[in-house]
């Protein structure tokens, strides 16, 4: 399986390469135990061609050793950069639901500004309203101790009590 479904994939099937990688590493082990296993049965040679076998004994060693760490390397590698593709799916799948909580949460934001702005209004309008008719009200009150009383003298407390009611509400 392609860890990153945007990239096209390195063969037609990735497992039928690992198996391919597996089989070579195999083989060279295999050569590389016979190779051995020749080396001991041929061990009663005089020293020049026993150095010379084990000089070249050395070089096919080492890359059999490499082809070994550079399979079993590449496969942790593999599973490592498998995880670390599947953690950043994960962090981009979360920053984008958490981006849309958020475009959620300014929408809100402006629709709340939007009602409070109106219930701004809405209370100024109100107060200058009470205002109005309490400024009203007083020009038709006659002067202190006149006996002629046009209005009675609740409608002055209720315009008091509505001021009072806007102040608390509006907050004025």
């Amino acid at each position: 399986m392609n860890p990153d479904p945007t990239q096209p994939p390195l063969s037609p099937n990735p497992d039928d390469r690992r198996a391919w990688q597996l089989r070579i590493t195999v083989i060279l082990l295999v050569a590389y135990g016979a190779f051995a296993t020749a080396m001991l049965w041929m061990a009663d040679v005089d020293a020049d061609v026993w150095q010379k076998r084990v000089y070249i004994y050395t070089g096919i060693q080492a890359i059999v050793f490499t082809a070994v760490g550079w399979l079993f390397g590449r496969e942790v590698n593999l599973s490592a950069a498998t995880a670390a593709t599947a953690e950043a799916k994960q962090a981009r799948s979360e920053t984008r639901a958490v981006q849309q909580h958020a475009a959620g949460l300014r929408d809100e934001l402006t629709v709340a500004k939007e009602v409070a702005a109106r219930e701004h209004s809405k209370g100024v309008a109100a107060r200058a309203a009470v205002d109005a008719l309490a400024s009203t009200k007083a020009s038709y009150l006659p002067p202190a101790g006149s006996r002629d009383m046009p209005m009675a003298a609740g409608p002055a407390d209720e315009i008091t009590a509505m001021k009072k009611m806007l102040d608390s509400i509006y907050g004025y």
